[in-house]
């Protein structure tokens, strides 16, 4: 009872501290340990324009990570685990949001990583198609979680991922990136940040934010090939038959 007294206390603590709204807090307040101690441990948001939103993103994150490591608690420590449970699950949240056959089939399909992100989520109440909802946030679960598998496998193999990790959040930083514009580039592929980084600062810029998603957007745009360039270096891929620099400003 005592550690999660303070557990509690250093919770609202971190709340306080770096002004985050109820929306935020109470979804912080309500994930389980590991998902806090991970948003926690990425330190504090003060520097941040919307820490709120950046929070979010912090616990979507992690949630996401914790559903790929199924040996591992992703609740309370009173909750069961067993991933067999989540089909109990999926059929209440389908019975409360009232979706059709199809959606609710495409559901049942998806990995139990897919589906853990598609109930975090919450109900579709407030959706004005509950179905096409649903089938959007698979959509957009599948994406995310295929995203993290990579950066895993990356980290796993001493790729770019990690090493670009402190790189880009140093970018957000020094750039003044705002929270969707720098959850986009946190959840970009790593050749996509490399090249982002790679033309250059944006503290210059009116916009540094609009700047930034309008460079994700040209990198995600342009061929593995150029890509590939920009993790070897931009030098390495000019010399590769005269091209042109395809990030150049």
């Amino acid at each position: 009872a005592g550690s999660q007294a303070n557990a509690n206390a250093e919770i609202e603590e971190f709340i306080r501290e770096n002004k985050i709204d109820e929306v935020a807090a109470k979804a912080l307040m309500d994930s389980g340990p590991a998902a806090q101690k991970s948003v926690m441990g990425r330190g504090g948001l003060t520097d941040c324009r919307n820490p709120s939103a950046v929070c979010l993103a912090r616990l979507r994150e992690a949630k996401i990570m914790q559903a790929m490591k199924p040996n591992e608690p992703k609740h309370d420590p009173n909750a069961v685990v067993d991933n067999s449970n989540i089909a109990a699950e999926i059929d209440k949240f389908l019975e409360r949001n009232e979706v059709d056959f199809r959606a609710a089939s495409a559901l049942r399909a998806e990995t139990v990583a897919t589906q853990r992100a598609v109930l975090d989520r919450g109900d579709l109440h407030d959706c004005q198609n509950p179905s096409a909802a649903l089938m959007g946030r698979i959509s957009v679960a599948k994406e995310t979680t295929s995203l993290a598998q990579r950066q895993l496998s990356a980290w796993g193999m001493g790729g770019v991922a990690g090493a670009a990790s402190e790189e880009v959040e140093a970018f957000i930083r020094d750039n003044g990136i705002d929270g969707s514009a720098a959850l986009a580039l946190r959840q970009a592929d790593p050749l996509v940040q490399r090249a982002v980084v790679e033309r250059g600062g944006l503290t210059d810029c009116r916009d540094p934010s609009a700047v930034c998603l309008s460079r994700i957007r040209d990198a995600k745009s342009l061929p593995l090939a150029a890509l590939g360039a920009a993790g070897l270096g931009l030098g390495a891929y000019m010399g590769m038959g005269g091209m042109a620099n395809p990030f150049a400003q």
